[in-house]
C-alpha cells in the first residue's frame, strides 16, 4: 500500500533551501514580514523589514535514503514534462498587506488567495500553499498527482479549521487554492474558489479551472450576462474555500499539456482587471510575462493583492523537484505552527531570512 506524504508527519515535511542556479525562477513581493519566532536565534541576522530586500525563498526535497535512491533510478533520468517557472506577488496599491501566497516549481506551480476581510488570510494562504509545496518535493515516483492534491487539500482545510477553532483572533480565516502538479508523465489540477489556471498554446488562451463564486454560478444560468459580469456587485462573492466551515469540495481534474505550452496561475487582483486578451498578449511575449501581468494589472488600478505563476511546459531531464515560495507564504512567521516546521526541518535546514 502507498503511503501518503503527510503520513509521516502530522505537520509537515522538512526542507531546505535548495543552492540550484534559479536563472528562471525569481520573485518580489511587496509586504512587510512579520519577525519569524527563531529570528533572535544565535548566529542569526534580524530581518529585513519588507520583502523587496530579500533574495527568493527557494526549497529543494530533503535527501533521505532510499527516497533519493528511488528518485536517481535510471527510469527517472529519462525526458520528462517539468515547468520553466517565474513567479511574481505584487501587495498592489490599496491592501496594507499581501494575503495571497504562490509557489513556483518544476514539478508545481500554486496560487492560494486569503480570503479578503477574514481574519489572518495570510495565515491561510501561506499554510495551505507551503502543505501542498512540501508534499510536492518529498513525493516519491509513482505517487499519482490527483490523490497527493487531494490530501493535501483536505489536510490543509482541517488545519485551518484547528486553528480557528483554538485561536478566536483567527476565526474565519479562509483560502482560495489552485494548484498544477506533475508527476512528469501527467499533468492534474486541484482548485477551490476563484483563482484561476490558464493554458495558452499555439496562439489560444484557454480557462482551465471554474470561479467558485456566486457571479459564475449566475453566469451559468444566464442570470448575468458575460458583458455585465464586470460591474456586478458581489462578483467577489466566493461559495467555496479551503477553510470554511464544513466539508472541503475540491475540484481534481486532469489536464492535457505538452512541451511548448505555457501555464498561468494567478489570484483575482489579476484576472478581475485583465481580460483574456491582454493575458493571451503578455503570455505571447518572449519577455517575463510574470512581470508584464502583475505591471499591467497594478497599471489598471487592481485594487487587491497581484500574484502570478508563470510556467513553460519543458521536456527534460529529470531533475530532482525545487521551487520558489512567494507573497505571504515566503515568511515561515505565517504558518499555523511555524514551532513545529523548524523541529522538522532543524535550525541548519530551514534557513531564516537573512541568514548567513
Amino acid at each position: 500500500m502507498t503511503t501518503s506524504p503527510l503520513e509521516e508527519s502530522s505537520v509537515i515535511a522538512p526542507l531546505v533551501p535548495c543552492c540550484r542556479s534559479t536563472a528562471n525562477t525569481w520573485c518580489r513581493s511587496e509586504v512587510a514580514v512579520r519577525e519569524h519566532p527563531a529570528a533572535d536565534a544565535p548566529g542569526v541576522r534580524r530581518s529585513p523589514r519588507r520583502c523587496d530586500d530579500l533574495p527568493p525563498r527557494r526549497w529543494a526535497a530533503l535527501p533521505s535514503g532510499a527516497s533519493t535512491a528511488r528518485r536517481h533510478s535510471a527510469g527517472w533520468r529519462t525526458s520528462v514534462l517539468q515547468f520553466q517557472s517565474e513567479v511574481r506577488s505584487d501587495v498592489g496599491a490599496v491592501r496594507s498587506n499581501n494575503e495571497d501566497s504562490a509557489f513556483a516549481g518544476s514539478t508545481l506551480l500554486m496560487v492560494a488567495d486569503g480570503v479578503g476581510g477574514a481574519a489572518a488570510g495570510e495565515v491561510a494562504s501561506a499554510s495551505v500553499t507551503y502543505v501542498v509545496s512540501a508534499a510536492a518535493l518529498l513525493a516519491t515516483p509513482g505517487w499519482a498527482p490527483d490523490e497527493l492534491l487531494l490530501q493535501t487539500f483536505r489536510f490543509a482545510h482541517r488545519q485551518i479549521l484547528d486553528e480557528a477553532q483554538a485561536c478566536a483572533e483567527r476565526w474565519g480565516m479562509a483560502t482560495t487554492a489552485t494548484a498544477v502538479l506533475t508527476d512528469g508523465r501527467s499533468v492534474t489540477i486541484a482548485h477551490v474558489g476563484d483563482s484561476r489556471a490558464y493554458r495558452y498554446a499555439r496562439g489560444r488562451l484557454t480557462q482551465l479551472t471554474r470561479d467558485d463564486s456566486f457571479l459564475q454560478d449566475l453566469l451559468d444560468t444566464g442570470e448575468v450576462q458575460p458583458a455585465d459580469a464586470a460591474a456586478f456587485a458581489y462578483r467577489n462573492l466566493i461559495t467555496k474555500s479551503i477553510g470554511q466551515q464544513g466539508e472541503l469540495e475540491v475540484a481534481v481534474v486532469p489536464v492535457e499539456l505538452r512541451s511548448g505550452d505555457r501555464i498561468l496561475v494567478c489570484s483575482d487582483g489579476v484576472s478581475d482587471v485583465l481580460d483574456e486578451v491582454e493575458l493571451a498578449r503578455a503570455l505571447s511575449s518572449e519577455r517575463r510575462a510574470a512581470d508584464d501581468i502583475v505591471a499591467l494589472a497594478l497599471e489598471r488600478g487592481s485594487s487587491d493583492n497581484v500574484t502570478c505563476v508563470v510556467a513553460d511546459v519543458v521536456d527534460r531531464p529529470w531533475v530532482r523537484p525545487w521551487g520558489v515560495l512567494a507573497g505571504a507564504g515566503w515568511n515561515p512567521g505565517n504558518l499555523i505552527d511555524a514551532t513545529a516546521v523548524r523541529r522538522r526541518a532543524g535550525s541548519e535546514n530551514l534557513q531564516l531570512s537573512g541568514a548567513d
